[in-house]
């Protein structure tokens, strides 16, 4: 639904960190991501298999060593210079988070008890400024390649923790409340004659 009110689909985590880079990509249905993949896959299948063939390479050392010369020889044939041969690095703009942007970045909502789910794991959330609340709000998650969780709201750290986090830390897992199942089974009614003893009686 969130998808559909904003018009494109959710992008994955490189497709995330490729936009807020600026880096452009080229779709995989595209013409030319397409010509591409079936000529990577024309030289694989076909001049790749012949030259093995040729070769007589019948076990995995042999393989790897046709491929090596292989791969020299088709670079030598098919590789074209690029037409600028000047690098075309450009500078990351000033205070931007590389880290945070190379990050996993997940969103949880956050329960009534202060206290968000990831994983198979519970974490219990600091209050805020002034005890504010904010139960039932999305924070914001970055799983960092350092292996550091941090937890944000609105742009306000909550939490950075190291993770996988240490048993002890772990808090505990909420008890499961048990309702009582109830009897739905409805008694059979009885028939009592004259004399006071009580007669079971089947119901039409």
């Amino acid at each position: 639904m969130a998808e559909q009110l904003a018009g494109k689909q959710c992008p994955t985590q490189l497709g995330r960190a490729l936009e807020e880079l600026g880096i452009q990509q080229i779709p995989a249905y595209s013409p030319q991501a397409k010509g591409r993949i079936e000529r990577a896959w024309r030289t694989c299948q076909d001049r790749l298999v012949s030259e093995l063939r040729l070769a007589q390479a019948r076990d995995l050392d042999s393989a790897n060593q046709v491929l090596a010369c292989f791969c020299v020889d088709y670079n030598q044939r098919f590789a074209v210079p690029a037409r600028e041969a000047q690098p075309d690095f450009r500078a990351l703009p000033v205070r931007f988070d590389l880290a945070r942007c190379l990050s996993f970045r997940y969103q949880r909502v956050v329960g009534p008890d202060h206290v968000i789910t990831f994983g198979a794991h519970s974490i219990a959330l600091p209050a805020l400024s002034r005890k504010r609340g904010y139960a039932g709000h999305t924070v914001d998650l970055s799983h960092r390649l350092d292996g550091q969780l941090l937890v944000s709201y609105q742009k306000t750290l909550l939490l950075s923790l190291p993770w996988p986090l240490p048993v002890q830390e772990l808090s505990p897992p909420r008890p499961v409340p048990r309702i009582a199942a109830q009897k739905t089974t409805k008694p059979m009614p009885r028939i009592y004659h004259l004399g006071g003893r009580p007669a079971l009686a089947a119901v039409t």
